[in-house]
């Protein structure tokens, strides 16, 4: 086993992605998420108490850890590099071209700590959770049809630290990682992607094992 260090910094900012209302959660997110094998369904009750309300106000909102932290959860992480790794396939050149049944590989060898990854200020200081509205406009059998979203929002400049765990370096090595944290400068994590939000920049800050 090898292992990475990671501190990835947000050059936008970044918005919440779970539904407020936690019965749409449970009846749709996350029994998706059980059944594609992402989330054991023994973790179902903790992600439904990281939700900091079961209002409908039809907004996404961050998940929030013991202490009450915005943060990320673990299989989001391995979901970015899926997402990473399957458009980099697209390219001419990329190390990603050569990794066959990408997604089984990433879900077997590649494990992230903690499972609630706090967005913290580069001071360890906690940021502040504004709301951002946005159009959502549709082409519909009816005609075009606008929406109003709403999400939390913490602002660019802020952090998550994860540590990354590798069972299997020679199928995904560590410059492929580096391959598709860097591809976070157009690509990021969070709502509302395709719009320029959640991108950042990785350091590594420490490793381990033999890469």
């Amino acid at each position: 086993m090898a292992t990475l260090e990671i501190t990835w910094t947000f050059s936008t900012p970044v918005l919440g992605t779970a539904p407020s209302n936690t019965k749409i959660y449970s009846d749709y997110i996350a029994k998706e998420a059980i059944e594609a094998g992402v989330v054991n369904g023994n973790r179902l009750q903790e992600e439904l108490d990281s939700l900091p309300t079961d209002e409908d106000r039809g907004s996404t909102v961050f998940r929030r850890d013991t202490d009450g932290n915005a943060c990320f959860i673990d299989y989001m992480i391995k979901g970015f590099f899926k997402d990473t790794c399957t458009a980099q396939r697209r390219f001419d050149v990329s190390l990603s071209k050569g990794i066959a049944a990408h997604k089984a590989k990433i879900n077997d060898v590649l494990f992230i700590t903690p499972q609630f990854i706090p967005i913290l200020n580069q001071d360890g200081s906690t940021p502040a959770i504004t709301m951002f509205e946005r159009p959502l406009r549709a082409d519909t059998p009816q005609g075009p049809r606008v929406a109003l979203a709403s999400s939390e929002m913490i602002a660019a400049g802020t952090q998550i630290q994860f540590t990354l765990e590798n069972f299997a370096t020679k199928l995904i090595s560590k410059d492929v990682i580096k391959e598709w944290l860097n591809y976070g400068r157009m690509r990021g994590l969070g709502q509302f992607r395709n719009g320029g939000y959640g991108r950042g920049r990785f350091v590594i800050t420490g490793q381990s094992g033999n890469w």
